[in-house]
């Protein structure tokens, strides 16, 4: 009974010591970066020497891992924030294309039906967040119907932190291709179907990344990234 006891106080204790060593890599982490990080985890490798299970050894190893895992996923975040991208379709010159963005707050992207079955984005208010990209390429002057443009709208919660979502799950924020040209059979709104989208939004700015394909009309852009500052 008494060596069962002992055992029993010598894990509470190793599990207390790996929540103090824990608690100190974080805070090594947040003050002095990673570098000195390493050097904590080198200086400190001692000190499981006495560790006398081997149990308690992999979950010290764990619970840094963990730490340093989330630290590096913030810090990818703050890096891929700022990373902008336009990309267009194979074959295709970049032009002197405008591009904006809008950030609808408190607004809802509902989906409308026109007269003939065609479907067209309405901006209302609401209870969401409603984003919309475009770019646009005026024609030369002089010229008649030849300004071109294309359009994302998606809708998203006003507490969204992260989202990433592909192909059918798309539909979760309303994801809509618009195409504004003199090409008949071709302009008009379809729901993006094929892709990919990522989110990432604080209280302060928002990043979206989207690559898409649409089979029912052609496109230029096949991929947009915009950072933006709410």
């Amino acid at each position: 009974m008494r060596n069962q006891g002992v055992f029993i106080w010598n894990q509470v204790m190793l599990a207390i010591k790996t929540y103090m060593i824990s608690l100190l890599v974080a805070s090594s982490i947040k003050r002095n970066g990673v570098g000195l990080f390493l050097n904590f985890i080198f200086v400190n490798l001692k000190t499981t020497i006495y560790f006398k299970s081997n149990i308690m050894k992999l979950i010290t190893l764990l619970s840094v891992l963990f730490l340093f895992n989330s630290c590096g996923n913030n810090k990818k975040v703050v890096l891929t924030t700022h990373k902008e991208v336009i990309i267009f379709a194979d074959g295709l010159e970049e032009k002197e294309g405008d591009v904006s963005v809008v950030i609808s707050n408190h607004s809802n992207l509902n989906l409308k039906d026109d007269t003939i079955g065609a479907i067209y984005p309405v901006i209302a208010s609401g209870t969401n967040i409603v984003v919309s990209f475009k770019y646009e390429e005026k024609s030369p002057e002089g010229t008649a119907d030849g300004d071109y443009s294309e359009t994302l709208y998606f809708e998203i919660p006003q507490n969204t932190t992260v989202l990433n979502l592909m192909d059918e799950e798309l539909n979760n924020v309303k994801l809509l291709y618009g195409k504004q040209c003199f090409c008949r059979g071709e302009a008009g709104y379809y729901k993006v179907k094929k892709g990919k989208i990522k989110i990432v939004k604080t209280e302060s700015d928002i990043y979206f990344d989207i690559s898409f394909n649409i089979d029912e009309t052609s496109a230029k852009l096949v991929r947009v990234a915009k950072y933006i500052k709410l």
